[in-house]
């Protein structure tokens, strides 16, 4: 579960039609291939992939579990259900929402959602997506999203994606799970889920009231860069991942529904990322006296993800660099 994307509404809306035929032929190859693939059949995707319940991989969505971050950091490849195996990795999230704001607007927010009032508004769906989620092939993985939303606008857009190679090694004794990454919105790949992409609030209006804290640059880059890079993670403890982001052309950002084009940030040529996290473990876990191997040989229960939870700490540091009210929102998830 994301959250809607009210950061710059003015991108909203603009050549619906063309991106409805550009979105479906993106669906259509989603689609080939999950058949041509035998991919094995939180998002209902991953759960019905793994055979486990959200909790082993959430604690409150969608910060994750230290199961959780080795389920992503290993490319969202690991299997373990078997009633779904030949069912494709694709979920759907419809977002409703109502809000009301203390005082009323001074006029309508837009007429181009649908929307004839000033206060109250009953938005069904501020947000539906698609995913397509889980193991594409062996070690290659996806976490996919295209998002329709109805707020000052209509638009269907493609919305968060990180696309990874995992394996693991052995190097001087220690184990490694190494990856290679891309993605269209900086920090979307985090393994803690606790970075801008996903931090809160986690659902929002896009009619609130009031002033909004302004969002960093790189809140402001999402779905306008394409990123690549590689990680590691070390003996169970230390992680290191090294990006670089160049924005999209204006004509590729509007054929992927980002229109008008947003041009208030651009990167200049690349800009880094990097990021540096250690997750030391103190005491035993239930079920785990040693540094968890990927991928386990056994999954963890709900309580033992809890425990997991309590007992490790983070301490990290990420740098990125380059130029340039009341909601009520029940989410239903397929």
């Amino acid at each position: 579960m994301t959250r809607t994307d009210c950061r710059h509404p003015e991108r909203r809306g603009g050549g619906f039609a063309s991106r409805i035929v550009a979105f479906t032929v993106a669906l259509l190859l989603t689609l080939g291939f999950s058949a041509a693939y035998d991919p094995a059949s939180a998002l209902p995707a991953f759960a019905r992939q793994t055979g486990q319940p959200c909790a082993s991989c959430h604690t409150a969505l969608p910060q994750l579990t230290p199961f959780g971050r080795r389920f992503k950091l290993g490319g969202y490849t690991m299997q373990g259900g078997d009633v779904w195996r030949d069912v494709p990795q694709l979920a759907v999230l419809l977002q409703p929402s109502f809000t009301h704001n203390a005082t009323s607007l001074s006029s309508i927010p837009s007429p181009n959602g649908g929307f004839t009032n000033t206060n109250n508004w009953l938005d069904l769906p501020q947000q539906a997506s698609l995913f397509y989620a889980g193991r594409v092939y062996g070690n290659l993985g996806a976490f996919v999203q295209v998002s329709y939303n109805n707020d000052y606008g209509r638009d269907l857009h493609w919305d968060n994606a990180d696309v990874r190679y995992a394996d693991t090694i052995k190097v001087g004794g220690f184990d490694v799970i190494y990856g290679l990454d891309t993605n269209n919105s900086p920090t979307v790949q985090d393994p803690w889920n606790t970075m801008p992409a996903w931090s809160f609030p986690f659902i929002s209006s896009p009619f609130q009231a009031g002033n909004v804290p302004a969002p960093t640059m790189i809140e402001n880059l999402g779905q306008t860069v394409l990123g690549a890079g590689g990680y590691v993670f070390i003996n169970d403890m230390l992680y290191a991942e090294v990006q670089g982001y160049g924005s999209l052309t204006p004509r590729v950002q509007t054929d992927l529904g980002v229109s008008p084009p947003y041009l208030a940030f651009t990167v200049d040529g690349i800009a880094p990322y990097y990021r540096l996290a250690l997750e030391p473990v103190w005491g035993d876990l239930p079920g785990k006296s040693e540094p968890m191997a990927w991928p386990p040989t056994s999954c963890p229960t709900a309580s033992m993800a809890s425990a997991q939870t309590r007992s490790s700490m983070r301490v990290s540091t990420a740098s990125f660099s380059g130029s340039a009210t009341c909601i009520m929102s029940p989410c239903v998830a397929i």
